[in-house]
């Protein structure tokens, strides 16, 4: 139909493990970095890392395909994006995800 977009999917494709950040929590921690966040989403693997506005988290622990646990690094005040790294290279961002206060 016109102006509707129709998206094709093989008929084996596994809409559930596409990779995705949905979320970070809590949602804010201190600029000495130290927060314990839980990052959610989908299609995680075990090599997965996090970063938070370029910055490495430490303690990234893959928990399964959709949760991974980490430690917010220091970095100055303000909103920052979270991302999710594959070892295949493929990344994804949660815009907004973390206020370092």
């Amino acid at each position: 139909m016109r102006g509707q977009r129709t998206t094709r999917r093989r008929a084996d494709e596994d809409v559930s493990d596409r990779f995705q950040v949905l979320s970070v929590t809590p949602a804010s921690g201190s600029t000495a970095g130290g927060t314990a966040i839980t990052v959610k989403g989908r299609g995680f693997r075990a090599s997965a890392t996090v970063r938070m506005s370029g910055t490495l988290c430490t303690s990234i622990t893959v928990v399964n395909t959709e949760t991974i646990t980490c430690t917010t690094p220091a970095l100055g005040a303000g909103i920052k994006t979270c991302r999710v790294t594959q070892a295949d290279g493929s990344l994804r961002d949660r815009l907004n995800a973390f206020t370092y206060v």
